[in-house]
């Protein structure tokens, strides 16, 4: 017997196509059919996207991304990528925490890393577990199931005795030990958990976070091959902090003697741009082949803001820092100065990539597989703060060896390069 035939009829709007009438004759004629048309319908789809020569579209899956959401944040360039769903731990009691100290000097704050009163922080994040309140009222130091203390607020002479046995005290800190002079011997067995920027801490609270999108979900990728031929300078650093703890502007003189560097903010007399770490002054980096992105301390973990938001736009960062970059941030995304003891040898090195167009390209083709992102410390804080009370536990006894010592916090000088700044047996 003959088989009946479908016939499918497609009409095409365009003057210049005419009617096609296709036989299909079983479901995997249909879908080849159907690839068809897509395929001839590429060019069309470009061009709703840009110039196709200027344009790589990537064809991808949205799956992984129905879990998560990105949230702008005042202050910030950066997005925070936050779950769409709440967990069912929010039927947990509530955690109180009571703000010991100030942060610089503000009660509450809308800064991304400290607390708003109440719920806001952890309900405006949409933390999974957000049960947990800030407060700065010391009327609640009883009811309070943790009090936090931010270092570089903190008196050493003017800590309270303890309210409760099962408290959890937490020092708070986002700087590097330089920049938080305690008397060690005072508090060192005061605290139960650290919160810092280090991977070692209780707590660990992220400058940034960089996520592998295994399925890369951007409609549209710039291509890169002109970028190089628009920057008509060399390097651009922003600076605020004129002396500092790791002696990178002794460095930075001393490559500026070899390689162009224009210096704006504080530190400079003739080019002004603040705040530094704004979507304005962000703006002057697609003039530029390189942005310094150095720290003004060599500390372990340390790494700040300034290195995640310039990931964020056409231009190679030259990191200054002992973070571990490899496996922090998006592979072959930026140049390390430390490995160049002699500024004259990082200028070499800047000058070749900076005359190889591919070489100076391949430092961004991690940007259709990576983001990078503000890191919702918060959400960690309030989810560890409803763990059982066994798993509690108290920092090293000795807090200055944790928190200073084992930083192993380094500084640059043009005779010896780079060397430590504390000796193992020095106790301050």
């Amino acid at each position: 017997m003959v088989e009946k035939r479908n016939v499918t009829n497609l009409h095409l709007t365009s003057a210049k196509q005419r009617i096609v009438s296709c036989v299909v004759r079983n479901r995997s004629y249909r879908i080849l059919l159907l690839s068809t048309i897509l395929f001839a319908l590429l060019p069309f789809g470009l061009e709703l996207f840009g110039n196709a020569k200027n344009t790589a579209l990537i064809l991808c899956s949205h799956s992984e991304f129905k879990e998560f959401k990105e949230k702008q944040v005042i202050g910030q360039v950066r997005t925070v990528r936050i779950k769409i769903n709440k967990s069912e731990e929010n039927k947990v009691s509530p955690k109180l925490i009571l703000l010991w100290t100030t942060y610089f000097n503000e009660i509450y704050s809308k800064d991304f890393y400290f607390f708003q009163e109440g719920r806001k922080t952890f309900d405006r994040y949409n933390c999974q577990v957000s049960n947990c309140y800030a407060t700065a009222n010391k009327s609640a130091a009883h009811q309070a199931d943790a009090i936090l203390f931010h270092a570089p607020d903190l008196n050493s002479s003017n800590i309270p005795q303890r309210f409760r046995n099962d408290q959890i005290w937490i020092l708070y800190s986002m700087e590097p030990p330089r920049y938080a002079v305690l008397k060690w011997r005072l508090i060192s067995s005061l605290f139960n958990w650290t919160m810092t920027y280090r991977s070692d801490s209780d707590v660990q609270v992220k400058y940034g976070e960089v996520v592998r999108n295994k399925n890369a979900c951007h409609a549209s990728v710039p291509a890169r091959g002109s970028i190089i031929k628009n920057k008509t300078n060399k390097a651009l650093w922003m600076v605020s902090n004129c002396r500092t703890e790791s002696k990178r502007e002794a460095y930075i003189r001393e490559l500026r003697k070899h390689f162009k560097v224009d210096i704006y903010g504080k530190c400079s007399r003739k080019r002004k741009c603040e705040p530094s770490q704004s979507e304005k002054c962000y703006q002057l980096l697609k003039n530029y082949k390189f942005y310094l992105s150095f720290e003004n301390s060599i500390c372990k973990d340390y790494i700040t803001e300034k290195f995640f938001n310039v990931l964020q736009y056409d231009i190679v960062p030259v990191v200054f820092g002992a973070a571990n970059y490899e496996a922090i941030a998006p592979p072959n995304s930026y140049i390390d100065a430390t490995q160049f003891p002699k500024p004259e040898d990082l200028a070499k090195h800047l000058h070749g990539v900076a005359k190889n167009q591919s070489w100076y390209n391949s430092f961004f083709e991690w940007k259709g597989t990576y983001s990078v992102h503000l890191y919702p410390w918060m959400c960690d804080l309030c989810q560890r703060l409803h763990r059982p009370k066994t798993e509690l536990k108290t920092v090293p006894k000795d807090l200055w060896t944790w928190w200073v010592r084992n930083a192993t916090c380094r500084l640059w000088t043009k005779t010896k390069g780079f060397q430590n700044i504390f000796p193992p047996h020095k106790k301050q």
